[in-house]
Order: C-alpha cells, then structure tokens, then sequence
C-alpha cells in the first residue's frame, strides 16, 4: 500500500495497516472510531463530527479489547493510547457495530523519588525513578551531566536543592542517582526545638497542572524522605492525613523510628488523564491545599 511503501501515513492508514495485517494472522479485529483527548465532542452518538480519530481494536472475546493505535509513539501494550482513554469509541463491526468505553492508562508502579538527608550538614543522596516513557525519553536526551542534573531536579520539583554526580542505573527500568544539598534554611535548631522547613521537598502540587490532563499515565507518585536527626527528637505532632475521592487519593505522614531519624512519606495519585471543568476545580483546591502544606514547618522537640 501507499502508507507501507511511504512509512507513513495518518490514523486512517495506519490504522488500516494493522487491521489488514491482524486479518492476515487471523486475529479478530475491528477498525475503531474515536474523538481524542483534546477534540470537543466525545464518541457517544454515530455522526462524522463526533470523532476525530480512527484505530484498530484487537478483540480476543466477546468481553474484552485492546486498542492499537499506530500513531502513539509511547503507548506501552496493552495500555490504551494517550489519545483514546479516558474516552469512547465506536467499534465497526459490519454486522454488530456499538460503542465500547475506553479505560484510562493505569499506572501500578508510582514514580518513585527517595531522598536520605543529614539534618546538619543538610545533604544526602536522591534516588529517582520514573514511570513515564515520556520522561525517560526527556532525560535520555542530556548527555552532558550538569545539564542531566538540572533535568532531574527540575522533574523531581526540587528547585531550591543543588543536586549533583548524577548517575544512570538500568534494571527494568532506568533509575537517577545522586547527591543532594539543601538550603540552611530549611533546617533551623533553636534551644532544644529543630524547625524543619518543608519546601525543600518535592511537592505533588506541580504535578496538578492543567497541562497534566494531556500526560499518558495518570499522576502516580511516592515520595519517601528520611532525615538522621543530630540528637533524640520527638515530633511535637505526628502527622497522619488520607484523602480520598473518586479523583485522586493522596497521603501523607511523618514518624520518628528507634535509630532517630525522621521519615516523611507521601503519594499521590489522580485516576483518570482527562479532567472535566467540575474535577479541574476539585484539583484546583487540592493544589491550594498542598501548597499550603509543603511550605509549612515540622516541629521537633
């Protein structure tokens, strides 16, 4: 065809592509209709102007679908593509066509980010590992490594830290490693009481962005922070805090373990990649919520 012997083409063609090549292989599959993440209307009534979009459905049974859309660079499989979750489509199926609801991405393993830090000379080491391909493929990009660690401090929101000797690891996933140093302000011992200032730390509030409603996983992040303490401490409050909505669900918690240090732990994570007006509000006031937080004090005494 045109598309195979150009090695392009649009949604239509390549689409179209993957139907006549799962046809050859005998695997049951249908051409999909559908709207995308940033078009106004949504597939839920059979007219040309509803959709936007066009992909190839893999349907093993009579239950379940996995949608291959060519045109997705990232789309990790079986996972829907980045344009179509979150959405519906119109399987055309000549005898029986009908509109199926495409789930969002679903994200198990969190972006981890872990800091270890010495509350007197107030450094330590980082370890960050991102989930996202987009954000492997950004970082992949800056080779030289002052510029590699101003990338990750910038994806770890951590730019009041001076962060350096950034190192790649390669498991299953890439892992960044490095050292971390951190404003004297934000750690202030006066008489027999540490004031810890929190906005060192990352904040889930930069994730909520409107610009997140175009990522290709929802917003899944864990944050785990442990700081050695100079001397015996007791938290003048142990923080516990959980929310949870049919939005998001977000914890957070403080605690100091036997061997004295402090640890900080937090998650967030926002369940669907596409918010309507009514959730970008809800977000909106967890945002104010978390700014708030993140730029207040931890006592200890």
């Amino acid at each position: 065809s045109y598309s195979l012997y150009q090695k392009q083409g649009d949604c239509k063609a390549m689409a179209l592509v993957v139907h006549k090549y799962l046809d050859y292989i005998n695997l049951p599959n249908h051409l999909a209709i559908s709207a995308t993440l940033s078009y106004p209307m949504k597939m839920d009534y059979p007219t040309i102007s509803s959709g936007n979009h066009m992909v190839c459905l893999y349907v093993p049974n009579d239950t379940s679908f996995v949608v291959l859309d060519p045109t997705d660079k990232y789309c990790q499989y079986p996972q829907p593509s980045r344009h179509t979750q979150s959405t519906s489509i119109l399987l055309l199926h000549p005898a029986h066509p009908e509109f199926k609801a495409v789930p969002a991405a679903t994200s198990a393993t969190p972006t981890t980010v872990n800091l270890k830090l010495n509350a007197e000379t107030r450094s330590g080491s980082i370890t960050y590992s991102p989930k996202s391909v987009y954000e492997w493929k950004d970082l992949e990009t800056h080779k030289n490594t002052h510029e590699l660690s101003e990338r990750v401090k910038k994806s770890m929101q951590l730019p009041n830290a001076l962060i350096t000797n950034i190192t790649r690891e390669y498991d299953t996933s890439i892992i960044y490693k490095g050292s971390i140093k951190v404003n004297r302000n934000n750690f202030l011992a006066l008489n027999n009481t540490l004031l810890i200032n929190q906005s060192f730390l990352p904040n889930p509030a930069e994730l909520l962005t409107p610009k997140s409603s175009y990522s290709y996983h929802p917003a899944h992040h864990s944050y785990h922070i442990e700081i050695a303490l100079p001397k015996k401490y007791k938290l003048t409050a142990n923080s516990y805090i959980q929310l949870e909505t049919d939005l998001y669900s977000y914890t957070y918690h403080t605690h100091i373990t036997d061997d004295n240090i402090l640890h900080i732990t937090y998650s967030l994570q926002i369940k669907t990649c596409y918010y309507s007006p009514e959730q970008q509000a809800q977000l909106s006031d967890l945002q104010t919520l978390l700014q708030h937080d993140f730029n207040s004090t931890i006592t200890l005494q």
